[in-house]
């Protein structure tokens, strides 16, 4: 794997190839110095690459991104100034109510409107992922397992025909894409199948509300993070569980069928 900032200079070669005008707008990068003072007591709370990211790069001129490369799906392609990560670090838009991941703070790293990728704060960078996707509505979801993993996923995935640019999009191959996600972020992959096997079995069940409530939400949370990488173990046991609610007459397993098959059908 790649390390930054090698793997970032892959990454612009890409765009310096077909779109020249977006890689031109990355900033010159800045000191181990400059970012301690624009982030203040925040900078304790950080892994190690995302100093190499802004020491690289300082983000993207245009806080908007380019209208091509939004970030909505599946991976950002662009991201923030640290002027501007300071500015967003306590989600002051969110009402007082910022989203959080299983608990953990998260660190606006890039910004699209009122969807953003962010880093989780106060996880074990070394042994747990950390990047998660934060929908309109502020539900995070886990994506990728470092800002290092994140973009050599990009680059390879350019690499190897999972990404391709074509008429100023890009275009994804999902076969390819999710060989690339699974090779670069085992712990996103081992973090969304466990959420998902912990709870699969209460998909339809009579397990009271609340407690049915809070292992949907988890299982929920597994499945989006399976989302691109299309595990077989996944996909084999959501076609076992399709076919055991099938048996099961209740509202909740009607809802549940439809749901996994919806998820099934879209990732298979």
């Amino acid at each position: 794997m790649k390390k930054l900032p090698e793997v970032g200079n892959a990454f612009l070669h890409y765009f310096q190839q077909f779109i020249p005008d977006f890689a031109e707008k990355f900033v010159p990068g800045i000191s181990s110095t400059e970012l301690q003072s624009v982030l203040g007591t925040l900078q304790h709370e950080l892994p190690p690459d995302f100093y190499l990211l802004y020491e690289w790069r300082n983000g993207y001129a245009d806080f908007n991104g380019h209208p091509d490369f939004n970030c909505y799906s599946f991976a950002p392609f662009h991201f923030n100034t640290i002027e501007m990560v300071a500015a967003e670090k306590n989600w002051d838009w969110c009402d007082d109510n910022p989203p959080t991941y299983k608990g953990y703070n998260v660190l606006p790293l890039v910004s699209c409107g009122r969807v953003f990728w962010g880093i989780t704060l106060g996880r074990d960078y070394q042994t747990e992922a950390h990047i998660v996707y934060v929908d309109s509505v502020g539900e995070c979801v886990l994506r990728y397992d470092s800002i290092t993993c994140m973009m050599n996923s990009i680059v390879e995935s350019f690499e190897r025909g999972g990404l391709r640019f074509s008429e100023n999009v890009i275009r994804r191959n999902d076969g390819l894409f999710a060989e690339t996600l699974r090779a670069n972020n085992p712990k996103t992959l081992s973090e969304g199948i466990a959420d998902f096997e912990r709870y699969i079995e209460v998909y339809g069940s009579d397990t009271d509300i609340a407690d049915y409530s809070m292992k949907i939400d988890t299982l929920l949370n597994g499945l989006s993070t399976l989302y691109y990488m299309k595990p077989s173990v996944i996909l084999n046991q959501v076609r076992c569980r399709l076919n055991a609610l099938e048996n099961i007459s209740s509202e909740r397993a009607i809802s549940a069928h439809e749901g996994l098959k919806m998820w099934l059908n879209t990732n298979d």
